[in-house]
């Protein structure tokens, strides 16, 4: 924004100066630079740089002393610092050149002012104020001062000046990046020997003009090429200033200027030099985005909008290059402009034959599965019709077709994975959108489908309870319902189990599945599974045994509404088995009664002994025992006297000796339905009497027998007796 200037001879007095000014060419204004602390010594004929921030003032001489001092001068603060003098700072010098690299400030040549002529120099860097030296081996140019170094954006070219005994037109260029040298050429059209002439770099060419030599002012130079170390001739034609040495030049962007000089005095010349010009063309097609931006040379910035012809406004430098690339290519929809025939070198005319294609950009569109089961396969498709098959996780898969930018896509299933059965999904929103200059990842996620194994019990009792197991589940189940496991995923094997309930004791059967045995167990094939456990309370029989039962006699026994009949002794079941749990009561439904026999009902579970309980997990065993009645003989004895007596006997034993009147009773009885026959086995004898049995035989008939009736008479033995006393008495038995 501003020039500063520094330093100098003041030519009416000859005062040497260190004192300078900023120049506003805005507001055509100066502000004096800083005389305080750090400031330079006085000198002229010192070299100053701009580093972007600074400028550095270095070397020169003060009227006394030739110097290797400067100072980096800070416009924004108005203020000075000192550069180093410490290692490998330069010898001391004036009339050479420095030039600013980006980094660095690269000083070089000039002299002591009296016979030595420098070939060395040195790189300042202002971050670190620290000196490195340059090169002084093959190919650096031969000691000199007057000339003239230009940046080309990665060398330094040195050109010209005087070497102590003559003008030369030698010259080389310096990479600060290796520390080397190349010999700048002196062939065709290099410019004659000369000093105290020009140069600027056009950022392509360096161009040198003017200069003299021993009394002789050039307006002559030329075009140096560092790309094929070659020289073009500047044009001599109308307006050509008159030939100067000791002026100034400087490149506007476009043309080169020159000012002032001395030729036998001093000018006020001015001239503008452009080197020859080329426009660069060309044709534009297939644009159908919003805008193009080329440049060429990586500057002049061309707009395109619209197919058609285009031209730079900047034309290029006869025998310079040209290189049309594109900046920024379209956008809404996106492109990819090409340029063909792009590039030359050593233009020698006009350049329209450029042509520049443009073409919708097509990007992939695609997309990454994970959780997709080890092979299965997922069928995508995009835009009702390109089929994607993916089988493999977390790997980016692409449809076959491009989608162009700014176009839709639209991500559906064509079909979902079947082994295992799974369901795969994209995020609501992400499956559909446009294509905005970049590939498409949409991202699928896909989960084996679960199902459930439905478990239907029936049959189980209220009083039980049962677990049912699969894969590391149990169910406890307690009454007749349906339940189910946590879903499992499809293909997953199963094998359904219970126990078995003993509350009563029930056995529980397992049913269902698609195993083939239809017993609970199979694979999960894509739908739920039923699975039914039918319960069936374990029966038991009930066993009779009947002991004693008279042949002619028969009995019934029942329990439960059931009834076995017996016509013998013998063990027999009730024909229809009871529940575990069932309480039962074996009974009598009538005693035997031909004969009439007693039977007893023993066993069971209750406690009491007497056919009754509950049935519990077995068997259940009754006995029945039956005993013929019994029944006593007996009746009534009349007619015996005092003191006699008479035995009786039934069926031919059991003697009964009857010594008195009244009832009498066999001491054994006789089983019901047994004959008897009661007979007088001895007749009263003390005295004799006849005695005589009624009702005396006969079959007993469910009753005590008291009617076999025994009378007796006195008899003849006790008329003798009572007729012959003291004859004694008269036994008729004797």
């Amino acid at each position: 924004t501003e020039m500063i200037v520094w330093g100098g001879l003041f030519p009416n007095s000859g005062d040497i100066l260190n004192s300078g000014g900023r120049y506003n060419p805005i507001s055509d204004s100066w502000v004096a630079t800083s005389m305080g602390a750090n400031v330079p010594s006085v000198r002229y004929r010192h070299t100053a740089v701009w580093s972007g921030t600074e400028m550095i003032v270095w070397a020169g001489f003060d009227g006394a002393n030739i110097l290797n001092s400067g100072g980096r001068y800070n416009p924004d603060t108005d203020s000075w610092a000192i550069t180093s003098i410490g290692a490998n700072v330069p010898t001391a010098r004036t009339y050479h050149t420095a030039v600013w690299s980006g980094t660095e400030m690269l000083v070089w040549g000039g002299s002591d002012g009296v016979s030595t002529y420098f070939n060395s120099g040195g790189r300042y860097n202002p971050s670190t104020d620290s000196w490195t030296t340059t090169s002084v081996a093959a190919d650096v140019p031969t000691g000199r001062d007057l000339h003239t170094a230009v940046w080309s954006g990665t060398e330094m070219i040195v050109w010209g000046g005087f070497d102590g005994s003559s003008s030369v037109n030698s010259g080389g260029r310096y990479n600060p990046t290796n520390n080397s040298w190349m010999v700048t050429s002196v062939g065709a059209n290099a410019p004659v020997n000369r000093n105290t002439h020009t140069a600027v770099w056009n950022g392509i060419k360096m161009i040198v003009w003017g200069g003299g030599d021993g009394g002789a002012y050039f307006n002559s130079g030329g075009l140096y090429n560092p790309v094929d170390d070659s020289w073009a001739v500047t044009s001599m034609g109308a307006n050509t200033p008159e030939g100067t040495s000791e002026h100034t030049a400087i490149w506007s962007g476009r043309e080169m200027i020159v000012w002032g000089g001395y030729n036998g005095s001093y000018t006020q010349t001015i001239g503008a030099y452009t080197p020859s010009n080329f426009r660069v063309s060309g044709n534009l097609i297939g644009l159908n985005g919003d805008q193009l931006v080329l440049q060429n040379n990586a500057q002049d910035d061309l707009t395109l909008t619209a197919d058609g012809l285009f031209e730079f406004e900047t034309t290029v430098f006869e025998s310079s290059s040209y290189a049309v690339t594109v900046l920024t290519d379209p956008q809404s929809p996106a492109q990819t402009c090409t340029v063909s025939n792009g590039s030359g070198t050593n233009v020698t005319a006009d350049v329209d034959d450029i042509l520049v294609n443009c073409v919708d950009d097509f990007f992939d569109v695609g997309v990454t599965v994970t959780g997709l089961a080890a092979g299965n396969s997922v069928l995508l498709e995009n835009n009702a019709g390109d089929l994607l098959t993916v089988s493999e996780n977390k790997l980016l898969t692409n449809f076959a077709s491009q989608v162009g930018n700014g176009m839709d896509y639209n991500i559906t299933f064509n079909s979902q994975p079947t082994a295992p059965n799974q369901t795969c999904s994209i995020v609501p929103g992400e499956e559909a959108g446009t294509v905005n200059a970049a590939d498409v990842d949409v991202q699928v996620t896909c989960t084996t489908n679960q199902y459930m194994i439905d478990v239907t019990v029936s049959g189980l009792d209220t009083n039980n309870a049962i677990a049912v197991s699969n894969n590391g589940q149990t169910l406890s189940i307690s009454n007749n319902v349906t339940q189910s496991f946590i879903s499992l995923d499809d293909e997953t094997a199963y094998a359904v189990t219970t126990t078995q309930p003993t509350g009563p004791n029930q056995v529980c059967t397992v049913s269902g599945g698609n195993g083939g045995s239809f017993n609970g167990v199979g694979v999960i094939a894509g739908e739920n599974v039923a699975i039914w456990i039918d319960c069936v309370t374990t029966l038991y029989s009930i066993g009779v045994t009947v002991n004693g039962l008279d042949d002619n006699n028969s009995l019934e026994v029942s329990t439960n509404f059931q009834l076995i009949r017996f016509f013998s002794n013998t063990t027999s079941v009730f024909p229809y088995h009871l529940n575990d749990g069932t309480a039962y009561a074996v009974e009598l439904l009538a005693q035997p009664t031909s004969p009439n026999q007693q039977c007893t009902t023993t066993g069971g579970n209750s406690g009491s002994d007497d056919g009754s309980g509950t049935i519990s997990g077995a068997d259940v065993a009754i006995t029945v025992e039956c005993v013929t009645n019994s029944y006593f003989i007996g009746g009534t004895i009349s007619g015996l006297l005092e003191n006699n007596y008479l035995v009786l006997q039934n069926n031919a034993g059991d003697d009964q000796i009857i010594t008195a009147n009244g009832a009498y009773i066999f001491d054994t009885p006789l089983l019901d339905e047994e004959s008897y026959d009661v007979q007088i086995f001895l007749q009263p004898d003390d005295p004799i009497q006849p005695c005589v049995a009624t009702n005396n035989t006969s079959t007993l008939a469910g009753a005590d027998v008291d009617n076999v009736d025994i009378s007796c008479e006195p008899g003849d033995d006790l008329i003798y007796r009572d007729g012959f006393d003291g004859l004694g008495a008269f036994n008729q038995f004797n």
